[in-house]
């Protein structure tokens, strides 16, 4: 009876650990750069999802620390513990901090100005930064779609060459004028204007 309820108590263990980094995964996915793809009904799922992870953490904390008092499984309480604790600090990590980690720091920023383009459908921001590398990010009545890559900006061209694939709304050839990206290959006309860069 001892060896199945130790058996039980193991199974139960990797069970919940497994729905913790199942339940963690897509919120520290969405965090990262180039990764931030959604419809608005992906964020009802990331809110559950979220609710879910934290009660599981939660839960998890609470019975590993009474367990370690108890002198259980000490080890194993001690390595669970510190996991939660590093999976609730990464997702509660504001995403500036993993996007400067990754891409560096951000020299230019350009914004869509919805506002100075009559037929508009999708609001448009590109960040550079200074190792060459760009995080672009499009967002229109449906869909939230990043993209990373590198590009290359000479005498007012920029080019940008995306690593994923990249969103219906934006080109890959801009001309800057007066502080303005003018989009040479888009499916609409696009203006961005030149904004302070975000260094989080």
């Amino acid at each position: 009876m001892n060896q199945f309820l130790k058996v039980l108590r193991i199974v139960g263990q990797v069970l919940i650990l497994s729905f913790l980094f199942l339940f963690a995964y897509p919120l520290i996915e969405l965090k990262l750069p180039g990764k931030r793809i959604f419809t608005d009904q992906d964020q009802i799922g990331m809110v559950i999802f979220g609710a879910l992870f934290f009660i599981t953490a939660f839960g998890l904390l609470l019975n590993s620390t009474i367990m370690f008092s108890k002198n259980h499984w000490r080890n194993y309480r001690l390595i669970a513990s510190i996991a939660t604790v590093i999976l609730v600090s990464l997702i509660l990590l504001p995403r500036e901090n993993f996007v400067k980690i990754i891409l560096g720091k951000p020299n230019h920023s350009f914004n869509r100005v919805d506002k100075n383009e009559k037929y508009a459908t999708a609001s448009i921001k590109i960040r550079l930064f200074e190792n060459g590398k760009f995080l672009s990010e499009t967002y229109d009545a449906h869909l939230n779609n990043e993209n990373i890559g590198n590009y290359t900006f000479k005498n007012g061209n920029l080019i940008l060459d995306f690593v994923n694939e990249k969103s219906e709304y934006i080109g890959t050839e801009f001309k800057m004028i007066n502080d303005t990206l003018n989009c040479l290959n888009c499916k609409e006309k696009v203006k961005l204007i030149k904004t302070k860069p975000n260094n989080g």
